[in-house]
């Protein structure tokens, strides 16, 4: 009963009560906990982060002699990745008598959640045995840390591909710009005879959206009909979200009011989201606001109200119903609701400094505060513009990246036209190539000039 009910809290939205009735069974000593209560206690510290009770339970599984335990000291290790401990996971990896390959494919894993790119590849030059899911956890991880060339060198060597490497290398591609890159994974997926899984339909369906492929947008929409995948809520979310940053919204509208099944919250953000891209259809966009609170019963959350700010706010200057929003975003989240400054380190916010002093003396820049709705002075208006988090993230990647590297910031909103300009001049006067992924798409600056949507590079990581 014990474990049952540590499991199903580890695994739920509270994952940190685990631990309580694992404290109730050390209560009682005729309760002796097993290796499935460890592994499930493990989970659940795992999914909350909480290294402090991960340590004492470590301890404890010590007690109890369960950290040679294969099942046991696998979580371990997980759970130490999770906490971004790769001491830790070296340390028990290195104890464990017996790693079978879930256990060296999971010291892989954390060391990549550790930040530690070299440590991950070192373990698996050493493994004795690896099977498909370690070819693929190494091309997701180096995916996901944007280590391309990397990841399609492992794809290359890989003797035996699944769905899960196609998928993992359209969406790796797709998310960091490199559209044509991904389609041309689509292509051999689809040229190997494999039927395409959701993942790799929608990853390469957020390229059309980002690349504008408007053609190959179209043969793709009549094969996932063809195919029945017209039935599944997520990809009809990633059509609607595709259409709407296109700029087709009628197509959008269609997808959206013939999606066969209950829409969920996505669905309605996707399709709000498409119309406060376009600054004309205000009315429509505060409609099926209205339509989903009231007559769906859907309560809106942070995302909604973003979007209602770019539906009426920013863009025709309503003054009163940004306070509004402002106030509802306020009570939905105390901790930001705009007021206080991002939380970053005094040697970024130095840099902040240096950089705007420098873009006013070299090509007189000066802040544009005219999007600013906040009743208040102007030179209170200058502060909160200069305060933009992603001019603190452009500070901070030019005092750590190497000379050369790109970079590369995501943002959830809409990128304002100050920092437009900011970047495009930064990218000129500090020699450096800017990525920048808001919430509709990516911006390419380079030697002060916005490419806009950023095409993919030809030929990434072939020789």
């Amino acid at each position: 009963m014990y474990n049952t009910l540590i499991r199903t809290l580890a695994l739920s939205e509270t994952p940190h009560r685990s631990i309580h009735p694992f404290l109730q069974m050390h209560r009682h000593n005729a309760l002796l906990p097993d290796s499935f209560t460890f592994a499930f206690v493990l989970t659940g510290l795992a999914n909350c982060r909480n290294l402090r009770a991960g340590l004492q339970l470590h301890s404890q599984a010590l007690h109890h002699c369960f950290c040679t335990h294969v099942f046991v000291g696998t979580i371990l290790i997980s759970m130490y990745g999770e906490c971004c401990d790769s001491c830790s996971v070296r340390k028990v990896f290195e104890e464990m008598p017996g790693p079978n390959v879930v256990t060296w494919n999971a010291v892989i894993t954390a060391y990549f959640k550790c930040g530690d790119v070299c440590g991950a590849q070192g373990v698996f030059g050493r493994m004795p045995i690896r099977n498909l899911t370690s070819w693929n956890v190494m091309l997701a991880s180096y995916a996901k840390a944007g280590e391309l060339k990397l990841a399609r060198r492992v794809y290359s060597e890989m003797t035996l591909k699944d769905g899960v490497s196609w998928s993992t290398m359209i969406v790796g591609f797709a998310h960091h710009g490199y559209f044509d890159e991904a389609f041309g994974f689509f292509w051999e997926l689809l040229g190997e005879g494999i039927m395409p899984n959701e993942v790799s339909l929608n990853g390469v369906w957020s390229a059309c959206a980002q690349a504008g492929a408007f053609e190959f947008r179209k043969i793709l929409h009549g094969f996932m009909k063809k195919a029945g995948f017209l039935h599944i809520i997520l990809v009809n979310n990633a059509l609607i979200d595709t259409y709407s940053k296109c700029g087709n919204v009628a197509m959008a509208r269609l997808v959206f009011e013939n999606v066969p099944m209950a829409r969920n919250i996505k669905t309605w953000t996707s399709m709000i989201a498409g119309l406060a891209i376009h600054s004309g259809l205000v009315d429509q966009g505060c409609a099926y606001f209205s339509k989903m609170k009231n007559m769906y019963g859907i309560e809106p959350v942070i995302e909604h109200y973003g979007c209602m700010v770019d539906l009426a706010c920013s863009i025709h200057g309503n003054i009163e119903l940004a306070e509004l929003v402002k106030t509802r975003l306020a009570e939905m989240d105390p901790n930001n609701s705009g007021e206080k400054p991002n939380e970053v380190t005094k040697e970024a916010q130095s840099k902040l400094r240096e950089i705007m002093m420098r873009l006013r003396a070299k090509v007189g820049y000066a802040l544009q505060v005219g999007n600013v709705l906040h009743d208040i002075e102007e030179e209170g208006k200058e502060d909160s513009v200069s305060k933009h988090s992603e001019k603190l993230a452009a500070a901070f990647g030019i005092v750590k990246l190497p000379k050369g590297r790109v970079l590369k910031i995501v943002k959830n909103l809409r990128v304002c036209g100050d920092c437009h300009t900011y970047m495009k001049l930064i990218s000129k006067v500090y020699e450096v190539e800017i990525i920048v992924r808001d919430r509709i798409r990516f911006h390419s600056f380079n030697d002060g000039i916005e490419n806009g949507i950023r095409k993919a590079k030809k030929g990434i990581g072939s020789k």
